[in-house]
């Protein structure tokens, strides 16, 4: 046990962010490297203390081939809410409707494919059901995607002000989405 745990962990939380920087460089590599991330918020969760390094680079080796299907997913559903808001601008019946219907799809999306990481580490299964689960947990919990947004928006603004913050943000906002998935479950 180290002598000073919080200081521990933040050193920890931010080398977890460097790591998911790294991995996010490569598009296709992004994903994996939340799904690492989140898998060592779990060990962490958990009481265990896996070892980052390894643990974050085998996750990443073995998800990498998994994740690619999802977040191809998610990309097409960010370009049909593109396609949506550009058609809404350009004046068709019913635009303001369909750009708030956009916007709230693109939302819950993106949103929902964050959550899919803790939920994976916490239960497992196909990345497919984790997705869904985290969606339905949406409907369950109605907080829980404003706490996401919120995380998130703080994240930005971080990134915004401090723009080298962008290399380690994604552990603390890994850390983040873990808890509020761990409260929402419990």
């Amino acid at each position: 046990m180290t002598r000073f745990p919080t200081l521990t962990r933040l050193s920890e939380c931010l080398a977890l962010g460097v790591c998911v920087a790294v991995t996010s460089a490569g598009v296709v590599t992004a994903a994996p490297g939340l799904a690492a991330a989140a898998t060592v918020v779990r060990g962490w969760e958990r009481g265990d203390e896996p070892p980052l390094l390894a643990t974050f680079a085998r996750t990443v080796r073995a998800e990498t081939a998994r994740l690619l299907a999802p977040q191809l997913a998610l990309a097409a559903a960010l370009a049909g809410v593109y396609v949506n808001l550009v058609a809404a601008a350009n004046g068709i019946p019913g635009g303001s409707v369909l750009r708030v219907a956009a916007v709230a799809a693109g939302y819950v999306a993106a949103l929902s494919f964050l959550a899919m990481f803790p939920v994976h580490a916490a239960h497992g299964g196909s990345w497919w059901s984790s997705w869904g689960r985290a969606a339905k947990d949406f409907g369950r919990h109605p907080w829980l995607p404003a706490a996401l947004g919120a995380v998130l928006a703080a994240a930005a603004v971080l990134v915004f002000a401090v723009p080298i913050m962008v290399v380690l943000i994604g552990g603390p906002v890994m850390l983040a989405a873990g808890v509020l998935y761990s409260r929402a479950a419990a």
